[in-house]
């Protein structure tokens, strides 16, 4: 799925993806949810509008919310290129690999390693529970 957070693209593999919701927060949730642009360290409007994708980690389930989700894309495993080695540090390691995307708006998207990106999770507080 191409979603859109913090001004970049980002893809899920469909098996991590369980749902997409709107976004509504609930008081007795059991679902944990990030802002992912806020887990990503980027800028973002706190993703206050736009939906929350339901991920299986294959650890935990856990919820990212995204200002767009735009649809499927699919991708090619020989279109898939490494991310760079001297672009990835600690903080970062939930990026998988980069792939061009044809959109006018969206040159490339990275594809997200959705159990990396729990492992991130997991060292904060949620934002909110659904």
């Amino acid at each position: 799925m191409l979603i859109l957070s913090g001004g970049i693209y980002f893809l899920i593999e469909m098996e991590r993806l369980e749902t997409v919701v709107p976004r509504q927060p609930k008081e007795d949730g059991d679902i944990p949810v990030f802002l992912l642009n806020r887990l990503c360290g980027l800028d973002g409007q706190g993703e206050k509008s736009g939906y929350v994708l339901i991920l299986n980690s294959g650890g935990g389930r856990f919820g990212v919310a995204v200002h767009l989700a735009e649809g499927l894309e699919y991708v090619k495993e020989e279109d898939k290129m490494p991310v760079a080695e001297e672009a990835i540090r600690r903080e970062n390691r939930y990026l998988d690999w980069v792939v061009p995307v044809e959109r006018e708006l969206c040159p490339g998207a990275y594809g997200l390693n959705v159990a990396e990106l729990y492992e991130k999770a997991l060292g904060q507080e949620p934002d909110y529970w659904i």
